[in-house]
This record gives structure tokens, C-alpha cells and sequence, in this order.
């Protein structure tokens, strides 16, 4: 079982609030390219946001996809570490089956991005 696991960035915020979801975001163009069975989004962003995103994503693929809503602060490596770890390790613990998880690392910030790395 193949899953992604990665965070809402800006710019995939931007091309779902345009109504649409082009080739612009990293996420949905990952989605367009590749076959994942899950995909798990962390978000720091507003929950509006990241709920509408989710449901324009969803619109376009077939794919179970997830979201985590993090509270984090401004920079805080830490932080980040737990959160990812906490999300990737019950993503391991969910099932016996035997999962390959791939991280989509340009989607937020360097700090979000070294979290997943």
C-alpha cells in the first residue's frame, strides 16, 4: 500500500481557493502523476482553508485522502518532528498490511519540509 504524506503549502491553498485544481499546486499535481491508496495532508493553516482545500482535492481524486490538523508555532522544529512522527507512526499502527510511505517535500516551508526528511 502506497502513502503519501505531506503539508498543505500556500500555493496549493491559492490554486483551490481559484476554484479550480490545475497543474499549479505541488499536491494535486503529485495526485495527477502518480497512484498513492492514501493520502495523508497536515495543515497548519486555518481550518476553512484546509477543509476546502480537502474537498476540492477529493473532487478530483478517487483517493482516500486525510487531514491532520496541527497546531504548531511560528519555527518550531520540534514541533514539527512530533507532529510528523505522531501521524506517520499511526499511520504504521493503522493496519497489518505492509505500507510504503512517500513524502511530498515542497509544499511548505524548509522547516516543514526537513520535518517529513
Amino acid at each position: 500500500m502506497k502513502v503519501l504524506v505531506t503539508w498543505i503549502g500556500k500555493d496549493d491553498l491559492t490554486v483551490s481557493t481559484a476554484g479550480s485544481l490545475g497543474s499549479s499546486g505541488p499536491i494535486a499535481e503529485t495526485l495527477q502523476q502518480r497512484f498513492f491508496d492514501e493520502v495523508f495532508l497536515m495543515s497548519n493553516h486555518p481550518v476553512s482553508k484546509s477543509k476546502s482545500f480537502l474537498t476540492a482535492l477529493q473532487k478530483n481524486n478517487k483517493t482516500l485522502i486525510n487531514l491532520e490538523l496541527v497546531k504548531i508555532s511560528a519555527f518550531a522544529t520540534r514541533e514539527l518532528y512530533v507532529a510528523v512522527r505522531r501521524i506517520c507512526q499511526n499511520i504504521v499502527n493503522r493496519s497489518r498490511d505492509r505500507r510504503k510511505l512517500y513524502f511530498l517535500t515542497c509544499t511548505g516551508s524548509q522547516e516543514m519540509d526537513d520535518s517529513l526528511i
